[in-house]
């Protein structure tokens, strides 16, 4: 007997090569001319299988990376060109200023909701192009202009494999990022914190752990948050590569 096998490129549907070519000359276009550009890794990525191509997608190009609430651990943090977790208002600042930086946003696998998106508080640099590459379409927004150019039916898994051919050669990549701008480090936002009780015993507070817990994360753990303070907190820590990170990060129901 025939064991039947199903994987993802089979149940997708994959875009005619017309389509394909429209979507990634267009999208390529944009990051030529880009100086600036981000990637943002969100939930959705990770619920169709694309990290590892994401991630190479990263470390091909060498863009500016940012993670979402939703998609935490899907971005590879330990790459050189990590710049943090973006929550639009309800981010940190240093995270807030690089972003805003970015003249090109490609968002891949996102998921609008107000908890994964700031309470829908996503700003974008003034003159900034932003591509949105979801499961049902990929959507072109100018700025700018005001001026959109949607896909429908064509889920990103194809076009990022696409990508990844077209962006092989990267001698047309001409980015000028902010030399002083270096990856993004959970020290920026939680200093130095000494806590001590009477008898000058270390006391174990929410600072405290979010300045030592990623100190104990090794490659290829799994870490899973329960809601509460250490959830707001983990979410501008740094995990090592193949980290997996687990939480209710959308509902934030209380229990298992």
């Amino acid at each position: 007997i025939q064991e039947p096998r199903i994987s993802m490129d089979t149940c997708l549907s994959k875009p005619s090569s017309q389509v394909t070519t429209e979507i990634t000359d267009l999208i390529c276009k944009w990051v030529y001319e880009s100086k600036t550009p981000a990637l943002i890794g969100d939930v959705l990525v990770d619920r169709y299988g694309a990290n590892k191509n994401f991630n190479q997608f990263i470390k091909q190009t060498k863009m500016w990376n940012f993670s979402t609430v939703n998609g935490k651990s899907i971005v590879d943090e330990s790459n050189p060109y990590y710049m943090g977790l973006y929550n639009g208002k309800e981010g940190v600042s240093v995270v807030i200023e690089r972003f805003l930086q970015c003249d090109l946003i490609l968002n891949f696998g996102l998921d609008i909701n107000e908890i994964n998106h700031g309470h829908y508080t996503f700003n974008y640099k003034k003159d900034a192009n932003i591509v949105e590459f979801h499961p049902d379409y990929i959507r072109f927004v100018e700025t700018s202009t005001g001026k959109e150019k949607i896909f429908n039916d064509v889920n990103f898994v194809f076009i990022l494999q696409e990508l990844l051919k077209k962006t092989s050669n990267n001698n047309r990549l001409n980015f000028k990022y902010d030399p002083k701008v270096k990856a993004y480090s959970s020290d920026e936002v939680y200093p130095d914190v000494i806590d001590t009780d009477l008898k000058g015993k270390q006391n174990i507070t929410v600072d405290y752990l979010s300045k030592s817990l990623p100190n104990l994360f090794n490659p290829g753990d799994v870490c899973f948050s329960e809601t509460g303070a250490i959830y707001f907190a983990i979410r501008d820590m740094v995990f090592p590569n193949q980290f997996k990170y687990m939480s209710q990060g959308f509902y934030l129901s209380i229990g298992t």
